[in-house]
């Protein structure tokens, strides 16, 4: 099972639960601020959703503001703190 923590992107969950169907052919479930992606009969490569989860973030202009960390079957969305200049 994996899990992605979308942080302040819980708002978002929804388009990224459709992408994530869409292109891996599991059905993700949203819980809070959490989606669980069961393996069902295929195992889902890590790899695979970090790479869908740049994808969306960069399509969403978010990717700069975004990042991406893996640990263990879970992923985090962490938004990144910015200096003023």
């Amino acid at each position: 099972m994996v899990q992605i923590n979308l942080g302040k992107l819980k708002d978002r969950g929804d388009e990224i639960i459709a992408l994530l169907e869409e292109k891996l052919g599991v059905s993700p479930v949203l819980e809070g601020g959490k989606i669980l992606l069961e393996e069902e009969d295929r195992p889902v490569k890590m790899k695979d959703v970090k790479t869908y989860l740049k994808k969306y973030l960069h399509r969403e202009g978010l990717r700069k503001d975004t990042r991406i960390l893996v640990d263990k079957g879970e992923v985090n969305l962490v938004a990144i703190k910015r200096k003023e200049e």
